[in-house]
């Protein structure tokens, strides 16, 4: 119909039109940019936004993202000149498009905008990930805060995200809490790796009591030893050595252990500070035998040795002293 000759071009035009939208839905997005050149070369005067923005979903669909984005942005900025905002769907596809293009600054800027424009809880979510992408995570943190407080996050990812980024930037207090708040809901699972993240938010706040059951439930899940492993050296360092025996002795017959050699330097210092001198040095001695342990399992074994000789004369003395004070 459009080659015929004597149609008028406001006919004309809005054939092109219609061709050019027909063949976009049909996926001939060639013959889509084709038929809106032809319309553009009719027109008079400003082009629509609307021609611009289907120009650049022609050439995104064509992945022809360099074109797309110089039509899109035309399109976006069309509509702000005229003081109107920009359909959320032309932001969505300007994002793409620059995503696509690795103009991550760019993605951030139009994202802004949509956080600003929409308010919707994704782009909050997603501006905050884009943030991060470009190592601003101070700027990350503060959108992801904001997101918080409006309650946007709803979704395990994102609280679990959350959690990170407080344990991150040295909040454990906050990230113990949003953990705990998560499970309590039951928006997150208690699962292994969230067991473990939890203890590991209480351990950062000194909170070494709440740490204990959490690192316990999370090691009786796993399948190998090492979160026993790493409840024992916890038990350690807070100066429960029975219990830290205990955990090294499950870790130990679970197995599967990267680092054997430090549940048992682990086991000889706990028996070490029970006094029980001998059975520190066997399980130093195994230490000794692994390669990651041996340098710090030798070290600790002089020392003992040296304690041990100490204890036992401080033991043979007072011995002595008594059977002096009975002959008298």
């Amino acid at each position: 119909v459009i080659e015929q000759e004597g149609i008028p071009e406001s006919f004309e035009q809005s054939t092109l039109f219609t061709l050019a939208q027909l063949s976009m839905m049909q996926g001939q997005y060639k013959d889509s940019i084709d038929y809106l050149n032809r319309w553009e070369s009719l027109n008079v005067g400003k082009v629509p936004a609307k021609n611009l923005f289907i120009k650049a979903q022609a050439y995104y669909q064509d992945k022809q993202y360099e074109k797309a984005g110089e039509f899109v942005s035309q399109a976006v900025a069309s509509k702000e000149a005229d003081g109107m905002i920009p359909d959320e769907g032309w932001l969505i596809l300007q994002r793409a498009i620059f995503y696509e293009l690795k103009q991550v600054e760019k993605v951030k800027d139009v994202l802004i905008k949509m956080v600003k424009l929409f308010n919707e809880p994704k782009y909050w979510i997603q501006l905050g990930g884009i943030y991060g992408e470009l190592g601003l995570e101070n700027h990350q943190l503060a959108i992801m805060e904001a997101a918080k407080q409006q309650g946007y996050l709803t979704k395990a990812s994102d609280i679990f995200n959350m959690a990170q980024l407080y344990y991150y930037h040295k909040a454990p207090y906050k990230c113990a809490d949003i953990m705990q708040q998560g499970m309590a809901e039951g928006v997150l699972e208690e699962n292994i790796r969230n067991l473990k993240f939890l203890g590991q938010c209480y351990q950062l706040a000194k909170e070494n009591d709440k740490a204990v059951p959490v690192m316990r439930a999370a090691a009786e899940l796993s399948s190998d030893g090492e979160l026993y492993a790493t409840l024992a050296q916890l038990l350690l360092n807070i100066e429960d050595y029975d219990s830290a025996i205990a955990n090294a002795d499950l870790a130990l017959a679970k197995g599967s252990l990267r680092n054997q050699g430090t549940v048992h330097l682990v086991l000889g210092m706990a028996y070490y500070n029970k006094r029980e001198f001998v059975k520190a040095m066997n399980q130093l001695a195994v230490a000794e035998q692994f390669t990651a342990s041996r340098k710090m399992a030798e070290q600790w074994q002089k020392f003992v040795e040296t304690e041990k000789r100490s204890y036992d004369r401080i033991q043979l003395d007072l011995a002595n002293e008594k059977l002096v004070a009975k002959s008298e």
